[in-house]
């Protein structure tokens, strides 16, 4: 049994590889042909089976040397790529995922979508091509040569030791199958352990070969003090009918002693190609709860694991070396009561400061391309359910986000992406109808664009009509019949709550769960949303993110005694005005050039009214392409904000999108513009204001 830090590792390890092991099948179902990816189908099949050997899973184990089996068929041509193949594959991905992650899961429930399972696995086998190859593949295989085959009985007794040890048993089977052909056994040991607990997990497999025994020690030289050969035939026992019921009477009849000669050395990693957790008792229900508990526990940590570029990791320890420098200096300067060396010392701090800040963000960041496989798999899945044949091609899979925007921004994309081919992209008749290609695009689009980082999802399907959005909206009582409003402010009604133009309520979307909770998570990362269509061509969705939500650049401000800060990104000027002007200004607007902005003054906003400065400075926003003011009465520079989340006591603050802890020991407030927008363009005495009291919502 693996110990406890090892598992956390080898579950992570184990998502990743079904990632890769789904990526690698949606590859090859675009192009059958694609021999690499036949190749990095087995190599992951190989890996996930070394580490599910080192858990109790004796079902995913079992189905991935089924898996397996396919697999090396497939690379032979005796089993064709079918659409089963895939599908049984996926399946297989899904379960095993599902295992991993879902701790309510009993045996029971799993037996059934496992038999299930099986029973299509056996199926693929049975086909008449690979009955023939495996009735006749000893008699075809290269090592009939005239020599004599003999059939030999080995058995492996794997323990902690081969993970310690780096015992790969993957490469160890590679050698074995150059011998001849073998079957791995699964079979009780416990009955011949002799209170032996080594001879209990004991493992076994049947070798058919030419070859002399020495060629057999030579494979397995690694773990030879481990394994036990004797020779139990002559001849072919694979030819023989009932075979597996006399290897059984064969290991009834057999005391496993010490070989004379099997002794050899010991070295490498553990990654088996026998599926010997399988031969493990099966746990009972203790073991099993405290075994779930633990995969529980564990995959919460999941996501949090990333992998690191060497590199960063070196800049990193080479900031800390210079750390440990630059701290020397400072107490020399300290001891020396030299200012000069102090400012030196304090300056090469500061500068140090920014750069592990710079360093610990890229270390968070990763490629889009680990979400990008759930969302291949989504379409490739949609498109068969909906029959619409859809191309799904991904540009910019490298552009790199922060790991926890990764996470968050899943879901989003993936209702954006269900609308698109739910709504979006016609059929193939009525495609070809518009004298469109039969086959539908949807296109997801990653850029850096300064600190930001631009998502798209595009397709080339209806569009959306900004009739018919403005016409629903009406009839939902949204807006009043005599409200205008530009193509892009009709695009936006989509975003409200519980609206849909769907006319049927279908198993992909349209079931209540709408545009506004997909713009209330991109909110949440304080990002934003936009909307292009065009009728007949198609829709773009353009998420705006900054790349890492945890440090961000701010503009420290004060009204009162309290402290706020200003996201950077979202100010395009500063300026005063006299305090007396702003008091008299009518329906609180600002004259900004030749615009007149909405304004917010922070002191009504938190009702600060201790003092009032003479002037009042004024921070101008550009938010979502549209301009509007907050007054503060005193601006004091640039900061970097670690962003910490406010308790409930501020839930009521919905343009308080966190906090952060200033030099001096203060709590610095962290405004959230998108939402003081919304509060700056509210006009009350506007009487195309529709409100909706239920979800405390205006709109104009």
């Amino acid at each position: 049994m693996v110990v406890e830090k090892s598992k956390e590792k080898l579950i992570a390890e184990a998502l990743d590889l079904l990632l890769k092991l789904e990526h690698a099948m949606l590859e090859l179902e675009k192009d059958i042909s694609q021999l690499d990816q036949i190749e990095s189908v087995m190599r992951y099949l190989h890996s996930l089976k070394g580490i599910y050997a080192m858990f109790d899973y004796k079902n995913i184990n079992d189905n991935l040397h089924q898996l397996e089996e396919i697999f090396d068929n497939v690379q032979i041509n005796k089993i064709k790529l079918t659409g089963d193949v895939f599908e049984t594959t996926y399946t297989a991905i899904d379960l095993y995922k599902r295992q991993m992650l879902d701790t309510d899961l009993t045996e029971e429930e799993l037996e059934k979508p496992y038999n299930e399972l099986f029973e299509k696995i056996i199926n693929i086998l049975n086909t008449s091509e690979l009955t023939k190859y495996v009735t006749s593949e000893i008699t075809q295989s290269h090592y009939q040569s005239g020599q004599n085959l003999a059939t030999w009985y080995v058995v492996i007794r794997p323990d902690h030791s081969f993970f310690v040890r780096g015992i790969n048993l993957l490469k160890i089977f590679q050698d074995i199958k150059k011998l001849g052909h073998y079957k791995i056994l699964r079979h009780d040991f416990s009955h011949l352990s002799n209170n032996d607990k080594k001879d209990s997990k004991a493992n076994a497999f049947v070798l058919c070969t030419g070859e002399s025994l020495t060629k057999i020690e030579e494979a397995l030289m690694f773990i030879l003090d481990d394994c036990n050969i004797v020779k139990i035939a002559d001849f072919d026992i694979f030819n023989e009918p009932e075979f597996e019921e006399k290897i059984t009477h064969f290991e009834n009849e057999i005391k496993f002693k010490h070989i004379e000669g099997t002794t050899a050395k010991k070295n490498s990693k553990y990654d088996s190609n026998t599926g010997a957790a399988g031969n493990k008792q099966t746990p009972d229900a203790s073991e099993l709860l405290i075994r779930n508990e633990q995969i529980h526990r564990i995959s919460k940590q999941i996501t949090s694991r990333i992998t690191v570029d060497s590199e960063k990791l070196d800049y990193l320890m080479f900031l800390v070396s210079e750390l440990v420098t630059t701290k020397a200096e400072l107490s020399l300067a300290a001891e020396a009561d030299s200012k000069d060396a102090l400012y030196n010392a304090i300056e090469k701090i500061d500068k140090l400061s920014k750069q592990f800040r710079d360093n610990a963000l890229n270390i968070r960041l990763v490629p889009i391309s680990e979400m990008v496989v759930k969302f291949k798999r989504l379409i490739r899945d949609l498109s068969i359910s909906l029959k619409k044949d859809v191309d799904f091609i991904v540009q910019g899979e490298e552009t790199e986000l922060d790991k926890n925007i990764i996470d968050m921004l899943a879901e989003p994309i993936m209702h954006i992406i269900r609308n698109a081919l739910d709504h979006g992209v016609e059929s193939a008749e009525k495609r070809l109808l518009k004298n469109k290609p039969a086959k539908g695009i949807v296109k997801l689009v990653a850029y850096n664009a300064g600190s930001n980082v631009f998502i798209q999802i595009q397709d080339d399907g209806n569009g959306i009509d900004p009739t018919i959005v403005r016409n629903k909206a009406i009839e939902k009582g949204f807006i009043k019949p005599d409200v205008v409003l530009t193509d892009k402010e009709c695009y936006g009604l989509i975003f409200l709550p519980g609206f849909s133009t769907a006319e049927n309520v279908t198993t992909v979307s349209g079931r209540g769960v709408g545009m506004d909770v997909v713009r209330h998570k991109i909110n949440e990362m304080r990002g934003e949303i936009i909307v292009d269509s065009e009728v007949g061509l198609g829709t773009i969705f353009t998420i705006k993110l900054q790349q890492t939500i945890s440090i961000i650049d701010t503009l420290h401000v004060k009204s009162g005694a309290s402290h706020f800060c200003i996201p950077l990104g979202d100010i395009k000027e500063c300026t005063e005005t006299s305090t007396d002007v702003m008091q008299n200004v009518e329906s609180n607007k600002f004259i900004y050039g030749d615009q007149l902005l909405p304004f917010i003054s922070l002191n009504h906003a938190f009702d600060l009214y201790d003092s009032r400065p003479e002037y009042e400075k004024i921070v101008v926003i550009n938010k979502n392409e549209k301009k509007f003011a907050i007054g503060v009465d005193t601006i004091i520079g640039e900061y970097q904000a670690v962003i910490k989340p406010l308790s409930a006591l501020f839930s009521e603050h919905k343009f308080l999108s966190g906090g952060c802890i200033l030099g001096d020991g203060n709590l610095a407030f962290i405004l959230d513009t998108e939402q003081l927008l919304q509060i700056a363009l509210i006009k009350k005495t506007d009487e195309q204001i529709v409100k909706k009291e239920e979800d405390n919502f205006e709109y104009y």
